[in-house]
């Protein structure tokens, strides 16, 4: 979804330079998550903590998605006539 949200959102030339930027940073998360939840149950000594980030960080993901939700595509034709 976050790739056909970047799509939606840039023009038609950046349209994979939109979706390779987002793929790095999920490409990135998957590498980072493992190490990252494996500390984090390590020092708090349980899965409680690590189950209620990964709960807060999805409503916070959907809070980011809402606030596109009203983004009109490729709203670079707009600036144009603004200017």
């Amino acid at each position: 979804m976050t790739g056909a949200t970047a799509v939606n959102l840039a023009t038609k030339k950046l349209a994979g330079t939109a979706v390779g930027f987002t793929s790095l940073f999920s490409y990135a998360s998957v590498l980072m998550s493992g190490w990252g939840m494996g500390w984090l149950t390590d020092k708090t000594g349980g899965w409680t903590v690590p189950f209620t980030v990964v709960i807060g960080a999805t409503f916070v993901g959907a809070a980011l998605f809402l606030a596109l939700w009203w983004v009109k595509p490729n709203g670079y034709d707009d600036i144009t006539t603004k200017g």
